[in-house]
């Protein structure tokens, strides 16, 4: 059945000239949201139950949707107190009495529902599930928590410090045993305090330089909507004070982090689908509403709130991301390429988190300034056309276009890239990926086909390194083969990155030691849609356009190397169309025992490229025998020149 999206109702013109997105919007957003989770409530029981019929019956899943529910409940039940949940037909439950009923169900050592204490108890997630908790509450109305029961609340509290004492694991969980802490203290619970120091130097042990931290293995938006936002609560909260030093340095790294994340959506606020847990959506503009948190938010909050109200625009505006009541499990519609093996129906949830700007008084800039685009947007192209920055610590480059308002990504430090929301060459605001396909390349990837292992095997991106930048080139590093496998069994490629009008500049090293077929990726267009062919300077130039009249297109200009391209149409691979064709260039190496190195360069853009774009590509080569490929020089009909080197590169690599 065909769910209406939600609408922008009686806009402000006025503060929001460009959503119309006022806070009064994003309460009735909220409201939205409850009445499409009508259907998770049972009213025999008071309770929102998951939509996946196993989860029903389990009790971890039905205490994780209630704390996540939480996250949306509490701060819209703070800026209406009118808000009720479970029914709008009859009234609802009141907020208050739903979080009573609530927590008696789950940490009352007399219900049949009682969670348990970790180790013994029957939710192995029970400390990331008290976490969302904990911070709805410290989100919701002062003075709801002192409102519940005495005995209710020492129960509780009970659950929550075992929790806290409990192990944990090396990444962004340290936050719950943090938060955890800070409100058992909070409320009069005794804390390890040394325990406390512990988990607040091992969050900032992972610091890798230009605001952001490694979380995990990857930098992601995970890493962001997962990590950043916490550091700024916990640094908002009396009890950050009682370590000044800790508190100074995750302020500091929290303002640099904001300088160039404001830079990683659209235009119009929209995020990339890139980094796991895509299913939380709009938890990517989480950090920009927790900055205000801070004396100090160090971002202009009409900047924050047009890109916070546009994220969410961005998806409640669709129809066709839900399912049975509940967001899919997929990014807009249901989509297994993106989801991981944790995630299940009632990981929606920390979605809600970005609701805690109704926690931010009125008079707060993020609600009281006019919203404005995001400084880049007004910024003059510069020769290039288009704006980048890299960042060494995480190895991120962000390249934003003002003339077209998208964004794109390019990551360097991806110790594990077999999954496609971490293997792909870039990630665009305008162009989402495909998942897994039936035959290469997936869009904006490269992968190759051998028989030289003496059965027929894909090669696919499985390790992405960091090289740096230098002259205006982002120098990366892929691995075509099998997870930790030895080089002979793969394919390694150089990359090099330049950024140009409307597109991106492929100048990249094979090094290879069999016969192969080599596969570059541009972008995927809606539909199942024929070939066109473009004439270039340089040759000839490929170009598919999408199915509909407001789709995209997807170009590629082949400048060496490349021997043939390809239209290749697909169904079921692509995040939001069911239907695809992907632009590929291919090239192929025949012959037994070869040893290969060549030089391949091509244009990958949205739109056909103006001739002062295309360059002429001059491979260079080093003084051995072989004529080894290291680098090339770019020549451009404006007279201005690039050089790509690859020169010491190994030594320059960084996961």
């Amino acid at each position: 059945m065909a769910v209406t999206p939600f609408s922008v109702a009686n806009p402000d013109s006025t503060r929001s000239p460009l959503t119309g997105m006022s806070r009064t919007h994003w309460i009735e957003a909220g409201r939205f949201l409850l009445n499409r989770y009508e259907p998770l409530f049972d009213h025999g029981r008071n309770e929102y139950l998951p939509f996946a019929p196993e989860d029903r019956t389990s009790l971890s899943a039905r205490f994780e949707l209630f704390t996540r529910l939480a996250l949306l409940v509490l701060p819209l039940f703070r800026a209406d107190p009118t808000i009720r949940v479970g029914s709008t037909e009859n009234g609802g439950l009141p907020v208050d009495e739903w979080l009573e009923r609530s927590l008696c169900r789950y940490c009352s050592t007399a219900s049949p529902d009682w969670i348990g204490f970790p180790g013994e108890g029957k939710s192995p997630f029970q400390l990331v599930q008290w976490a969302g908790l904990v911070v709805a509450l410290m989100l919701g109305p002062d003075g709801l928590w002192e409102s519940l029961p005495v005995n209710l609340r020492e129960e509780a509290l009970e659950n929550l410090a075992r929790c806290v004492a409990h192990r944990t694991n090396a990444h962004n969980w340290r936050f719950f045993n943090v938060l955890g802490t800070a409100f058992l203290a909070r409320h009069g619970v005794p804390v390890d305090e040394d325990a406390e120091r512990e988990h607040l130097e091992q969050l900032l042990c992972w610091y890798a330089g230009d605001g952001w931290y490694r979380d995990g293995h990857d930098f992601d938006y995970y890493n962001a909507w997962a990590f950043q936002p916490y550091f700024a609560l916990w640094a908002s909260l009396p009890r950050s004070k009682a370590y000044p030093d800790i508190r100074s340095r995750a302020i500091t790294n929290f303002h640099d982090f904001i300088d160039s994340y404001i830079r990683m959506f659209t235009r119009e606020g929209h995020s990339l689908l890139w980094g796991r847990s895509a299913l939380y959506r709009f938890a990517a503009c989480t950090p920009l509403v927790y900055a205000f948190f801070l004396d100090d938010p160090r971002i202009a909050g009409g900047v924050a709130r047009r890109i916070c109200s546009g994220n969410l625009l961005q998806f409640l505006h669709r129809s066709d991301m839900w399912d049975g009541g509940v967001p899919t499990l997929g990014y807009y519609r249901s989509f297994p390429s993106v989801v991981q093996r944790y995630s299940r129906t009632t990981s929606f949830g920390w979605m809600h988190k970005a609701f805690g700007c109704l926690a931010l008084a009125d008079e707060s800039p993020f609600w009281s300034r006019q919203e404005e685009n995001a400084p880049w947007y007004k910024e003059k192209p510069s020769g290039a056309g288009r704006t980048m920055i890299v960042l060494d610590g995480p190895g991120i480059g962000i390249c934003n276009d003002p003339a077209t308002g998208d964004v794109m990504i390019i990551t360097g430090k991806v110790r594990s890239a077999e999954d496609p929301c971490y293997n792909r060459l870039a990630y665009f605001g305008n162009h989402l990926l495909e998942g897994a396909t039936p035959d290469p390349p997936a869009s904006l990837s490269y992968e190759a086909t051998t028989t030289a292992h003496s059965v027929a095997s894909r090669l696919t991106v499985s390790r992405i390194r960091y090289a740096g930048a230098c002259s205006g080139v982002v120098y990366r590093q892929i691995y075509l083969g099998p997870l930790n496998g030895h080089h002979s069994d793969g394919i390694l490629i150089d990359l090099a990155d330049v950024v140009i009008p409307g597109g991106l500049l492929r100048v990249d090293r094979v090094r290879s030691s069999f016969p192969h077929t080599l596969w570059l990726g541009g972008h995927s267009v809606r539909g199942h849609v024929d070939l066109e062919t473009t004439r270039y300077d340089c040759g000839t130039g490929y170009e598919l356009h999408g199915a509909h009249p407001d789709s995209v297109r997807s170009v590629m200009i082949p400048l060496a190397g490349w021997s043939d391209a390809k239209a290749i149409h697909r169904s079921g691979t692509h995040a939001e169309f069911p239907l695809s064709t992907c632009l590929a260039l291919s090239r192929t190496v025949t012959g037994s025992n070869v040893g290969s190195i060549a030089l391949v360069a091509a244009i990958i853009a949205d739109a056909p490229m103006p001739a002062s774009a295309v360059p002429r590509v001059v491979p260079r080569s080093g003084d051995g025998a072989a004529g080894l490929a290291t680098g090339a020089k770019l020549t451009f009909p404006d007279g201005r020149s690039v050089t790509v080197s690859f020169e010491g590169i190994e030594g320059r690599l960084r996961e």
